[in-house]
């Protein structure tokens, strides 16, 4: 509108905010994390939109220039950075790692899984914390399986067969499967016509 930009204001797109105003949401915005993690300990942290209402912003936008570290903007939503399972998630999860860490393609299946405790929020949870990755509906896997699975596939002749990779992976169809299909997406392996695989 042809005003000069007031000393010490913030430019975020086509908004100003005045100064102290960054610095006085920015210390709210803690508060607004911890309330939403106390209410719902399964999520990363509240959506954009919750944290603009809380704070009364007009737009959406604004909400990235008032979050500081130790917090941070993932997936649409502004999360702790070390955001913390609840303790008998964690226990569960740290079960499941040490069966894995024992034989790393050993995936529980899905009475295991409810069973530990372990049902779709508990676990879509674990994979956002980077505690367990997700191959496929019901099979859940350690950190570190693209690299074990590698490293067995490049001690078979190439290409091979999907019960050679189960064979070396010693896991079942159930796991093999879907474990060879993330592979191919993942670029790790390529699938051939005639069905067999070789590393790429």
């Amino acid at each position: 509108m042809g005003w000069p930009v007031p000393p010490g204001a913030t430019a975020v797109g086509p908004w100003l905010l005045a100064a102290g105003v960054v610095d006085a949401l920015t210390a709210q915005v803690p508060d607004v994390v911890r309330r939403y993690r106390r209410l719902r300990p399964l999520e990363a942290g509240p959506p954009v939109e919750v944290v603009r209402r809380a704070l009364d912003l007009p737009a959406a936008e604004l909400v990235a220039s008032v979050v500081a570290a130790p917090l941070g903007l993932r997936d649409g939503r502004v999360v702790e950075t070390a955001a913390e399972l609840p303790p008998a998630v964690r226990r569960a999860v740290d079960d499941v790692r040490a069966r894995l860490a024992a034989d790393p393609f050993a995936a529980p299946d899905a009475e295991e899984l409810r069973a530990a405790g372990l049902g779709a929020k508990e676990l879509a949870a674990a994979v956002r914390e980077g505690s367990l990755v997700r191959i496929a509906d019901g099979v859940y896997l350690a950190p570190g399986v693209e690299e074990a699975a590698r490293v067995r596939l490049g001690a078979l002749d190439q290409p091979f067969t999907l019960s050679q990779a189960r064979q070396a992976w010693g896991t079942s169809r159930r796991v093999a499967v879907p474990l060879a299909e993330w592979l191919d997406a993942r670029g790790i392996t390529q699938r051939l016509p005639d069905a067999t695989r070789r590393l790429r």
